[in-house]
């Protein structure tokens, strides 16, 4: 059966469930689509569902199975669920990044760039569950890479868990945690004491400003709260090389970076060497710890935006050749 693609998609969907209640142990239906929709039909009245994808690659075609088990898997799963997972096996090729304000950012970079018209973004909620999305796409043979954050190299086991997860080498793994821990070993050298001193300057001036202010009670209660999340954010060792990431290093540091990016980016995983999302375009768009306002900003001023020969260009035609070097 092949499925024509003149649906909306609640009709696919609809046309999903009348195809799956039509199935039974003496009926097998084989069906051809590039309708998420469709398929999600299906999987919601269907358990015995299995996905096969054929990728033609120069004159060879090559299948890829998603057993009954593994799409129960994604159907059933709260994370696959609820993001774009499925949308992402009629791709070429998937993106995953860290949240939704980063899948819109970098889809709309990417349009601006050759190459990137069959490239799907879908979002993990946070980095920790980045390498939870990949599994799907690498046994129907989709093309992935990842997007993280500077901080994600932060924490040893989460990191190693997503190295794992990309199926890093044993060795390079071992290198790149050598290099992880005396980089966070830097970043993380500062005296307690110190910041915890310059925590309370800023408390106290906090304090002295509502002292004596004279403003309406409202007004202070607003703008404390959001000096006391930028004092938070400011006072965590990290603050610095989240906001600005590699800059912020010293040059050993730096050279240990540039060793576990390149390793990294020779798997998919693409570490945001500027910090985080709110850095990219800094000369175009203020940083704002607020990530909401950021993007709101972004979007309004990205495609007037020249973005030639600046890093957030040269980042994503890194991926997108990635992405397109199995050709």
């Amino acid at each position: 059966m092949n499925q024509s693609h003149f649906f909306i998609p609640p009709q696919a969907y609809k046309l999903g469930e009348v195809i799956a209640e039509n199935i039974n142990s003496d009926r097998q239906i084989i069906l051809t689509t590039h309708s998420s929709d469709l398929l999600k039909g299906i999987i919601s009245k269907s358990t015995g569902v299995q996905l096969i994808r054929i990728n033609r690659i120069k004159d060879i075609n090559h299948a890829h199975i998603l057993n009954t088990n593994e799409v129960l898997e994604i159907s059933n799963n709260p994370l696959l669920a609820s993001t774009r997972v499925l949308e992402g096996l009629f791709y070429k090729s998937t993106i995953i990044v860290e949240a939704d304000a980063d899948s819109i950012f970098y889809k709309r970079i990417a349009d601006k760039l050759e190459n990137s018209d069959n490239i799907h973004f879908v979002h993990a909620h946070n980095k920790q569950t980045v390498s939870k999305l990949i599994k799907p796409y690498i046994n129907l043979g989709v093309r992935f890479s990842a997007i993280i954050d500077f901080d994600a190299i932060r924490v040893r086991s989460e990191f190693k868990n997503i190295l794992q997860n990309f199926n890093v080498s044993t060795e390079e793994i071992t290198l790149i945690l050598e290099k992880q821990e005396k980089i966070v070993t830097y970043i993380e050298s500062d005296e307690p004491k110190k910041r915890l001193e310059i925590l309370k300057e800023k408390l106290q001036n906090e304090i002295d400003k509502l002292n004596t202010s004279s403003d309406e009670p409202d007004n202070l209660i607003l703008n404390t709260s959001r000096e006391l999340k930028r004092i938070r954010e400011s006072s965590n060792a990290w603050s610095d090389y989240k906001k600005n990431g590699i800059v912020s290093l010293d040059q050993s540091s730096k050279i240990l970076f540039n060793d576990i990016d390149t390793i990294c980016k020779s798997y998919g995983l693409f570490i945001v060497p500027v910090g985080e999302l709110e850095s990219w375009l800094i000369d175009d768009i203020p940083y704002s710890s607020n990530k909401s306002k950021w993007i709101t900003k972004a979007l309004e001023k990205i495609s007037d935006l020249d973005i030639k020969d600046k890093p957030i260009e040269i980042f994503m035609k890194e991926i997108i050749e990635y992405l397109n070097s199995n050709e």
